[in-house]
């Protein structure tokens, strides 16, 4: 059924909704929130919901890398390495988790008091097997 729904990356995940297939994290979430308003993931404001976007677009993009199964070259370097090349090729997923404190501010969530889109991205990475 993978291979149906998802022909492109034979990945999951996908959302099957009406018979129709939809695949990639961001998509999905962006497709809830508009199938489904009674409960937002996206904030009404704009300035509000364009940090939603940056902020889960800097998850996929960056944060996403520390993942090992995922075996991107600054994971893999930061295992392989050892002394001072290893602490380089660390440096940057470091980094990307400081730039990802500094975008919670303090707040509870990335949408301030209530789960959002933007904490939703987030949650989609982490290791529920750990």
């Amino acid at each position: 059924m993978l291979l149906k729904y998802n022909p492109v990356y034979k990945k999951v995940p996908v959302l099957v909704h009406q018979g129709k297939p939809l695949a990639e994290s961001l998509l999905i979430l962006e497709y809830i929130d508009e199938t489904w308003k009674q409960k937002p993931l996206l904030p009404h404001s704009p300035y509000e919901w364009a940090q939603a976007r940056f902020w889960s677009k800097f998850v996929d993009d960056k944060v996403r890398e520390l993942q090992v199964y995922a075996k991107l070259p600054t994971v893999v370097a930061a295992f392989s390495k050892v002394g001072e090349e290893q602490q380089k090729a660390a440096e940057e997923p470091r980094e990307n988790l400081k730039r990802l404190e500094v975008g919670l501010e303090g707040k509870r969530f990335f949408g301030g008091d209530n789960i959002g889109f933007a904490d939703i991205a987030m949650a989609s990475m982490l290791d529920w097997n750990s």
